[in-house]
């Protein structure tokens, strides 16, 4: 059985933003109508075609279009057809294709991805896999939100976000027949599949979307815990991304650092000293889709991290401006420990070359101490409050101390020259 058969059309081009397709989706799902006695059809014949209303349709409000095999109606087209006495939906899939607008209102899985584009034409699934106007990605991985994946006569399935384990939230109009949806639908709904659950499909977009460009991680720029690093303005405007931890999008320029974590405790990413509008996204891999952490716009905390694991941090401009700007990364205390809450601990001379000085206010304290690549060099019991150690045997360069007295912790870089 086909649940969503050809129609061959032709349509000019439209260009849409990927936000804008998002916001046509949405409206399908959440939209409120009403239904009255007069839309609910039962194996009604119509002009040669037999209406049945989905099952779950009665008489009140209902939010979200029903599935209609062959269906293409607007939203106000929807509700126009319900005044005029047709059924709402129809999910009589063995016959009766094309029964809107004369018998019955709503939309079919290509009739709501059509709309979805802004086509006032409907585009059938084996149209959607064909036709100029929309493409074929050679991979899985260059999906992104608000492109679509289509099993040519059959289904086709709206993607509404990327998600970091590699699943596809999706929104879709399915019957709920063959892999269509949860058995029973027929209607506009939200679901998430795994690669696994699209063997049959093909990855495909529309070619009027924004472009898109995967990251280029090929030569990050190197952070280091506790190192702040400069970085000059650019004012590439020419590529857009989207970032799957928040479906957010940003139009160049997109600037990429790496940096290895040194511990499980964490880090905290932080720009300064920019204009303009720049977001900080903590990336798993060199992919978009693929960001932790908590994201605002001027910093990026992973909470937990991996010991050696290597991190891409992507800092992009929303508006295409550019701008110079300071980052740093922060490695954080572990869990439980507050750090710099040790006010009367001192350690001097800063930088230094032979020896350090650590006073505090009580007796036992342990010392910690890490080169920039995450490698314990030092561990000492500090047991009076004032005490002497030698660096003769480190190399010159920056180091990250850490006094833990109980729960607390005192952290400070230490210049050996």
């Amino acid at each position: 059985m086909l649940i969503c058969l050809l129609k061959l059309t032709v349509s000019g081009q439209n260009n849409i933003s990927r936000q804008q397709v998002i916001l046509n989706a949405e409206p399908f799902e959440t939209h409120i109508w009403t239904c009255d006695s007069i839309n609910i059809w039962n194996n009604q014949n119509c002009g040669g075609k037999n209406i049945k209303t989905p099952f779950w349709v009665t008489v009140g409000n209902h939010t979200g279009l029903p599935y209609c095999w062959g269906g293409n109606s607007s939203l106000n087209a929807f509700d126009s057809l319900l005044l005029l006495g047709r059924s709402a939906g129809d999910q009589a899939t063995n016959y009766g294709y094309g029964a809107e607008p004369n018998c019955t209102g709503g939309v079919d899985c290509s009739g709501f991805v059509s709309r979805c584009y802004g086509l006032d034409i409907h585009y059938a699934t084996s149209m959607l896999n064909i036709n100029q106007l929309f493409g074929h990605y050679n991979y899985w991985n260059q999906l992104r939100y608000a492109d679509f994946v289509n099993k040519p006569g059959s289904h086709t399935r709206l993607i509404h976000k990327v998600n970091p384990n590699g699943s596809y939230d999706m929104i879709e109009s399915g019957s709920g027949v063959g892999n269509v949806g949860f058995p029973g639908l027929y209607r506009v709904f939200y679901d998430t599949y795994n690669l696994s659950d699209l063997t049959d499909y093909n990855p495909q977009y529309y070619v009027y979307t924004d472009s898109l460009k995967l990251l280029d991680c090929s030569a990050p720029i190197n952070l280091q815990c506790g190192i702040p690093y400069s970085r000059a303005a650019s004012n590439d405007s020419s590529f857009v991304y989207s970032y799957g931890c928040n479906n957010w999008t940003e139009t160049g320029p997109e600037r990429i650092h790496e940096f290895v974590a040194t511990d499980s405790n964490g880090f905290e990413v932080t720009i300064s000293n920019f204009t303009g509008d720049l977001d900080v996204y903590i990336l798993q891999s060199c992919n978009p889709h693929d960001c932790i952490g908590t994201v605002s716009s001027s910093s990026a905390i992973l909470n937990n991290s991996i010991p050696g694991t290597k991190y891409f941090i992507a800092v992009d401009s929303d508006d295409g401006s550019g701008s110079s700007y300071d980052i740093i990364v922060d490695c954080l205390p572990p869990l439980g420990l507050v750090e710099n809450v040790i006010p009367s601990a001192k350690i001097y001379p800063n930088p230094t070359n032979d020896f350090f000085q650590i006073d505090l206010e009580e007796n036992q304290a342990n010392l910690l101490m890490f080169d920039m690549v995450g490698k314990q060099v030092l561990n000492e019991m500090l047991l009076s409050q004032s005490t002497q150690i030698s660096v003769e045997h480190l190399k010159p360069g920056i180091y990250l101390i850490k006094i833990i007295q109980g729960s607390s912790v005192f952290t400070e870089k230490l210049n050996i020259q």
